[in-house]
């Protein structure tokens, strides 16, 4: 992937996390130890320590952040027609839904990152998702201050090069 996709991934996270207003973020660079560069998207993460599955507030928190972790790939994906990440943002987000749904496996995902990719794909966000990355590429790191005042800034309307497409995801685990 190169440096311009990671930065499309890494908005798309970003965007949605501004959308679903689902926590702080920071957006920063980070060395992949291959002498790559990478751009690192954080929240506050989930515990489950603090997750009651039963309340419906900490259900749509864990959703809120699920789409958020699918987003990366989903805006990828919309920009370069492949999304070379999915399997470790789809880790990540199979791991917060197990806080709510235990048994869920990786095709419990599916709805999630069709979603993701429905929402990013809107020209108002795919504007948003560009404004950030081009963001990213002129300053290589962002604050979540910094990413905010860029989303709510962008009066961008874009259309992604690749449309949507329905995910299947057939590895069970």
């Amino acid at each position: 992937m190169n440096d311009f996709t990671t930065h499309v991934h890494e908005a798309g996270h970003g965007v949605m996390a501004y959308l679903w207003q689902a926590g702080p973020v920071r957006i920063e660079p980070f060395n992949r130890g291959d002498d790559t560069y990478g751009v690192s998207f954080s929240n506050t993460g989930l515990h489950q320590d603090q997750i009651n599955s039963g309340n419906p507030k900490d259900r749509q928190l864990v959703q809120k952040c699920i789409l958020v972790a699918m987003a990366g790939p989903a805006a990828e994906y919309l920009f370069s027609g492949t999304a070379a990440n999915f399997e470790t943002d789809a880790e990540d987000a199979l791991e917060q839904l197990r806080f709510i749904q235990p048994e869920a496996t990786l095709s419990s995902l599916e709805s999630y990152a069709n979603t993701a990719q429905r929402i990013l794909a809107e020209p108002r966000n795919w504007g948003a998702v560009m404004a950030l990355a081009e963001a990213l590429r002129e300053k290589r790191k962002l604050t979540g201050d910094e990413a905010k005042e860029i989303l709510r800034n962008s009066r961008q309307l874009a259309e992604p090069p690749f449309p949507p497409v329905e995910i299947t995801i057939e590895q069970g685990r």
